[in-house]
């Protein structure tokens, strides 16, 4: 088996000890990777969670939410507006770091009320 292999079933494994998983989808190359294999592992039990942002071209929300359609994954779109967020807006060299935060904030709780516990 190779180091990849390794990692892989590594991987797997993790995810399957979660039981039950949230992934924070945003459509690229990282989350869509995650996600598939945590609909291998989980089937069902994983969800995917993309924040709808004013600062993202709706055509990667579209694609995002084809990916999860075409493969029946459940998937919950957040309305997020980083404009308000006050660190984000006065434009500094961290502002990815408040939106972000605020995003995966978001992402908690609307797991948690499904009683998802990992993200």
């Amino acid at each position: 088996m190779s180091a990849l292999d390794e990692k892989y079933e590594r991987l797997k494994e993790i995810i399957r000890s979660y039981g039950k998983l949230g992934v924070a989808f945003s459509g690229g190359v990282d989350s869509t990777l995650l996600l598939k294999v945590a609909q291998d592992v989980l089937g069902e039990n994983v969800t995917a969670f993309t924040a709808a942002q004013r600062s993202v071209p709706a055509f990667e929300l579209l694609e995002a939410r084809d990916f999860c359609n075409e493969r029946g994954i459940r998937h919950i779109v957040l309305e997020t507006n980083e404009l308000e967020i006050a660190e984000f807006s006065a434009n500094p060299a961290d502002r990815c770091y408040y939106c972000k935060k605020s995003v995966l904030s978001q992402i908690w709780s609307a797991a948690k009320e499904l009683g998802i516990e990992q993200i």
